[in-house]
């Protein structure tokens, strides 16, 4: 094998949910093929309006671990997929990925879980892989901003619960993202971990520059929307039509979105009082400002984010 310095990089970007991650990776989609003349050969999976995509992960659930599954399955159902995806792991072009289900679901935030088993997936792909990760982004959100958006996008989809009942579970939440971060450096072992706050996370253009350095000369921007958040009425028009049990097509939840869109002065789903906010917020700004040092990790304007 060639010896590292030869090899082209790895860069990963981790998300994290509904941090923009579906419009970085159209994005990076829609510029595949100027990205691949630069040297760089994109990979995320097929979601969010992605088709022809080449990504594809299979890592482990909490169900797996709890019965005691073999791990090793899962590293080589992994080499499998990135065989099949045509990525070779002594190439001398950079390799970027992107992934937000890397450090786990959402749904396990309505359990008191903050992506529970973030080390072991990490782990997994870091052996499919074979190689050592120089640099991974992740997107990181105030605790607020994040369960309100994760409860928006699954009642798009599903009949779920009234965001009140499901509060005390996360304001019980123990882990955060300091946690995840530190199962991250463990499990994947990065050269460099950027940690991004979401209010600065820029344009896509911005965050593909953060991860990967590129020239962006040439790069497109998206002309669409990916995953605009629904406004409240949308959101009651939309749990009307699941509780009564009916079901719609993609289409059709975006047709509701748009009728009702907050662009149109509809109200924007914000069901948190001002005190609950804070404590959210607060301790989002304390976990990130109070990490403990690591050599590998930057974030990005912490002076901003104490000064909040």
């Amino acid at each position: 094998m060639a010896e590292h310095s030869q090899m082209g990089k790895i860069v990963l970007h981790l998300g994290a949910h509904r941090t923009g991650t579906s419009s970085f990776q159209n994005y990076l989609h829609l510029n595949r093929d100027v990205l691949a003349r630069k040297g760089c050969d994109v990979y995320v999976p097929n979601r969010d309006g992605i088709t022809n995509a080449r990504l594809n992960v299979s890592l482990p659930e909490p169900r797996h671990v709890a019965a005691n599954a073999d791990m090793k399955v899962f590293v080589r159902r992994n080499r499998r997929n990135l065989r099949a995806m045509g990525w070779d792991a002594a190439s001398t072009r950079t390799t970027l990925l992107s992934e937000e289900n890397l450090p786990g679901r959402m749904i396990h935030f309505w359990k008191g879980h903050f992506y529970p088993q973030a080390g072991i997936r990490c782990r997994v792909l870091a052996k499919a892989l074979r190689r050592r990760i120089d640099h991974a982004v992740l997107v990181v959100r105030d605790y607020g901003d994040l369960y309100t958006s994760a409860h928006a996008m699954f009642a798009q989809r599903k009949c779920v619960a009234d965001f009140r009942t499901r509060l005390p579970a996360l304001m019980s939440v123990r882990d955060g993202w300091s946690t995840l971060i530190a199962e991250v450096l463990k499990g994947l072992d990065p050269a460099r971990l950027t940690i991004v706050p979401y209010d600065m996370r820029g344009p896509n253009s911005q965050l593909l520059a953060t991860l990967a350095g590129c020239d962006m000369h040439g790069l497109r921007n998206l002309e669409w929307r990916v995953n605009q958040p629904a406004s409240v009425q949308a959101m009651e028009r939309l749990q009307k039509i699941y509780s009564a049990g009916g079901r719609l097509t993609e289409c059709e939840v975006h047709g509701i979105k748009e009728e009702f869109s907050v662009d149109r002065g509809y109200d924007r789903f914000d069901p948190l009082t001002k005190a609950e906010r804070r404590l959210f917020t607060n301790r989002y700004r304390s976990e990130l400002l109070m990490m403990e040092p690591d050599a590998r990790i930057e974030i990005l304007h912490p002076e901003l984010i104490a000064a909040e």
